[in-house]
């Protein structure tokens, strides 16, 4: 088990640390903003400045935003954001992919690198010997490059439509979490 075959983030081709820690940053119970905010980057030192990942549900309740901020070291990084599914990929279109499953659909779009592309990774066979097969299951995800001390902002948004409808831009993690009304939890 390692971050290659889970829905998460491979930096550099590398697995995370395992003696890494990741903390929770806060977390907010705002009507329209309920998410959790968490620092990622003690599982990806040295090849990553800082690894920040959001999880939000979309304002209707109908999808879920998943967005990620990294911050290159001196040099250029690889990431591949990747996640598990048994749903069939029927449709790539760019920064949008289909799943289907049991007649439910989910649109894929990925927001803040225009050249980012979904792809099908093969997971069958599985990588190395040792591991067991998962008949059935697939990882889709896409590749982007981080230049030297870049700081990256992307999302991905999963919803029923295509266009989730937020009509906003990729707001920063650190206001996801800014006090309103004290319903924000931090654990800093």
């Amino acid at each position: 088990l390692n971050n290659h075959g889970h829905s998460t983030l491979v930096i550099d081709g590398r697995l995370q640390a395992v003696k890494g820690v990741a903390n929770i940053v806060g977390t907010s119970e705002r009507p329209g903003k309920q998410c959790t905010v968490m620092d990622l980057s003690g599982l990806y030192r040295p090849r990553a400045a800082q690894v920040l990942r959001g999880v939000s549900l979309l304002e209707d309740g109908k999808g879920l935003l998943v967005q990620d901020e990294i911050a290159a070291p001196g040099k250029a990084i690889r990431i591949r954001w990747a996640m598990v599914t048994r749903a069939s990929v029927s449709r790539l279109e760019g920064g949008w992919a289909l799943l289907e499953q049991d007649g439910k659909e989910l649109w894929m779009g990925i927001r803040g690198r225009s050249e980012c592309r979904w792809e099908v990774f093969p997971i069958d066979p599985p990588p190395s010997p040792h591991d067991e097969g998962n008949p059935g299951a697939r990882i889709i995800g896409f590749t982007a490059t981080i230049r030297p001390g870049e700081y990256s902002r992307f999302s991905v948004h999963m919803a029923r439509m295509r266009d989730p409808g937020t009509g906003e831009g990729i707001v920063p993690l650190s206001l996801w979490i800014a006090p309103q009304n004290g319903q924000v939890r931090s654990s800093a």
